[in-house]
């Protein structure tokens, strides 16, 4: 959790997913942290492959043997992927911890399924003008309501944005990367979503899908002048699965917007509404530790959730309330905050067929956001390295849906 210096808290929609499906799960990922959890490989397949193509389009060396052939490029993602189980430092020095294969062969699989995927994109992408592509275009808005003055920032990475039939001439020279997109008046910009699972995209689910919807409304404030069109590409085989957005669909993603930053901001994290969701969380054990623990206090959940991550800022000033060894508590590290805990069960519950003023208050400001009152901007620009660390957590953050498209 992060917040800018204007004090909005930072979202994206994979975090929002996320908080959608538990908060629970919200609260392991993005607030405590228990402990240093193994990779799983679907995800760093999919993060490697967007690594390739990313190195693919940039082209820093565009001398190098890489770029000759099909196989060449192909050649280097078997490479790197030969180097998958080291643990090298991240930014702040520390040892990513390893992988967790399935099985035996689940590494030479994916070895088989990227080098394809590679070999196929260098193909398919020999031509493409470089000038006319974007790949892992950061964008961050700013979405603040106009009467209240309370907004929030909405953050993302589009895998790719190209321009199509336009009037501005082609290039191959990595360095004129995006420059006609920026020029252009006439053309079209096409978002496409790498995606590099096995299972097939339901058109129906892509079409609700509120990734696209960030991205539409990203696209409208770079580039307000341009048509766009938005599209699923499976690497695997270079197929398209077009979908579309409008009006309806942004102002949507408004009221998701302030109504989970409002659900986050009060420090409410409600457990999963369906134990199917649980199946493939990654925090399973320390989710049944910490309910263990909350039932032998009397104490209900989310109470000992809001008592270990008191957040300022989006920054935390106490330490957490747990120790964490292999998904169990074994240890408290405050007393004094867990009987206050304690305390705040006691309290009364209020329930009336009234309405309280904050809960009229909520009404108001989310009839201002469905009427369209906000005021929207970009807040800030590309960073110098997208698919550093930064751009890896995207990954490791994203719902179980797309851990499954991964695989």
């Amino acid at each position: 959790m992060r917040h800018t210096k204007d004090g909005r808290l930072v979202m994206s929609d994979s975090l929002m997913k996320v908080y959608q499906d538990c908060g629970a799960r919200f609260w392991f990922n993005y607030l405590e942290n228990p402990e240093e959890l193994p990779r799983i490989p679907a995800l760093e397949f999919g993060t490697m492959l967007h690594s390739m193509f990313y190195d693919f389009f940039k082209r820093k060396n565009p001398e190098a043997k890489m770029y000759e052939s099909a196989t060449n490029y192909a050649n280097v993602f078997r490479g790197r992927w030969f180097g998958i189980d080291n643990q090298p430092k991240t930014e702040r020095g520390k040892r990513k911890p390893p992988i967790l294969w399935r099985n035996a062969d689940e590494k030479e699989k994916l070895l088989g399924s990227g080098y394809k995927a590679c070999f196929d994109f260098f193909q398919r992408n020999a031509n493409v003008p470089f000038s006319h592509i974007l790949v892992e275009h950061y964008f961050i808005i700013n979405i603040t309501n106009e009467r209240t003055g309370r907004g929030y920032a909405l953050q993302g990475y589009i895998d790719r944005l190209e321009l199509k039939n336009s009037t501005q001439p082609a290039g191959l020279n990595p360095e004129d990367l995006g420059k006609a997109i920026r020029a252009s008046r006439d053309g079209t910009l096409h978002v496409v979503d790498y995606k590099s699972g096995y299972k097939p995209i339901n058109k129906a689910a892509l079409d609700v899908d509120t990734q696209f919807s960030c991205y539409d409304l990203a696209v409208e404030l770079l580039y307000s002048f341009m048509p766009r069109t938005f599209a699923i590409e499976h690497v695997r085989d270079g197929s398209q699965i077009p979908t579309s957005r409008g009006e309806g669909e942004r102002r949507v993603l408004r009221e998701r917007i302030f109504k989970i930053g409002r659900s986050i901001e009060r420090e409410q994290f409600p457990l999963a509404s369906s134990m199917y969701k649980c199946n493939d969380c990654s925090y399973l054990r320390h989710c049944r530790s910490l309910q263990h623990l909350a039932y032998q206090k009397g104490i209900f959940p989310e109470d000992l959730m809001r008592a270990s991550s008191p957040l300022t800022r989006g920054n935390r000033k106490q330490r957490s309330l747990f120790e964490w060894k292999e998904g169990e508590i074994v240890a408290i590290t405050d007393e004094k905050r867990l009987a206050r805990a304690e305390r705040q069960r006691l309290k009364p519950v209020q329930l009336s067929f009234f309405s309280s003023g904050e809960e009229i208050e909520e009404e108001e400001e989310e009839a201002l956001v469905a009427s369209g009152k906000i005021i929207e901007e970009i807040a800030g620009e590309m960073p110098s390295d997208p698919l550093g660390d930064q751009h890896s957590s995207r990954f490791l953050n994203e719902d179980a849906t797309v851990l499954e498209d991964a695989s």
